[in-house]
């Protein structure tokens, strides 16, 4: 006599005339999942269980590589690691009973590449070019590879026909009418990424050019003194000429006070007096006229 008995998984069991039934090895109802995010050495592969017929099963994980076990990995998770880069990644889910073990075997997912990191549009920021004014560097990411890497990026400066010197991500300007290059770069592992930029020329020689007008004082005892020479501006900086003292004559006009060239003079009273102050740079000079101020006693 044969009988037969329904588990409460719904699974058929049969045997013999008044023997026990025989249990029926775990039925997969839907495989598992896994999840490589984005594939790069490091990273955590996650998995979702498989679902069984019987939740009481005994479940057991292997993850594998190209059909292969991996040693050791038989939890859950999995972090990718080098060795396995550029391989197809999946998770194989056992469920064992008394009657057998059954495999299901998940997704598979493809690990990146190992690479090196990837720089690209390179350039140079500035607006003016002159002398003392500080250029700005530009990139974009394209990748910081595989393994992702953690060192920062290296900043390298060229003027002219010198050879790059390593640097930070701005750069003052030197020199007159000069090509600069910026190159930067970023490593990992597997190499080095880099992008050049296209030369960046500096300008050439502006003449020097009064922005603000000098200040004269008179200071008492007749002393006459200039408090600032105004601003000014060119290209290279210009630098100080000449201080020249005048007096304002009723007949002749403005006049120029014979080797009264310092920055302070003493004068008399009752009289008009102004500094003209120059600058000069290799572009060309300049003059401006300070206020007028009268002498006191």
């Amino acid at each position: 006599m044969v009988s037969v008995a329904i588990s409460s998984s719904g699974n058929l069991h049969s045997g013999g005339g008044g023997g026990d039934p025989s249990p029926s090895a775990p039925v997969n109802v839907a495989p598992p999942s896994i999840d490589i995010g984005d594939g790069l050495v490091g990273t955590t592969a996650t998995s979702t269980p498989a679902v069984w017929d019987d939740p009481g099963y005994t479940i057991t994980q292997q993850w594998c590589t190209n059909g292969f076990i991996i040693s050791g990995a038989t939890a859950t998770t999995f972090t990718l690691t080098g060795g396995i880069a550029g391989q197809t990644l999946t998770m194989r889910e056992t469920a064992t009973n008394a009657g057998g073990s059954t495999d299901a075997n998940s997704n598979g997912d493809t690990t990146e590449a190992l690479s090196a990191p990837t720089l690209s549009g390179a350039t140079i920021i500035e607006a003016r070019g002159w002398i003392g004014d500080e250029m700005e560097s530009g990139f974009s990411y394209g990748s910081f590879g595989n393994p992702p890497t953690t060192d920062p990026v290296v900043y390298e400066w060229k003027e002219g026909t010198d050879p790059y010197v390593v640097g930070n991500d701005t750069h003052v300007i030197a020199a007159l009418s000069t090509d600069y290059y910026l190159r930067v770069s970023l490593t990992n592992g597997q190499g080095t990424g880099s992008a050049t930029s296209a030369p960046y020329s500096s300008a050439g020689n502006v003449g020097a050019t009064n922005l603000t007008a000098p200040t004269a004082v008179a200071q008492g005892g007749f002393s006459l003194a200039v408090t600032s020479d105004g601003t000014w501006s060119g290209n290279p900086a210009p630098t100080l000429a000449s201080y020249q003292w005048q007096y304002e004559d009723i007949v002749n006009g403005w006049t120029d006070i014979s080797a009264a060239n310092g920055s302070s003079h003493s004068g008399m009273a009752m009289v008009n007096y102004r500094c003209v102050v120059s600058y000069f740079n290799a572009g060309g000079s300049a003059s401006q006229n300070s206020n007028e101020v009268v002498a006191v006693a």
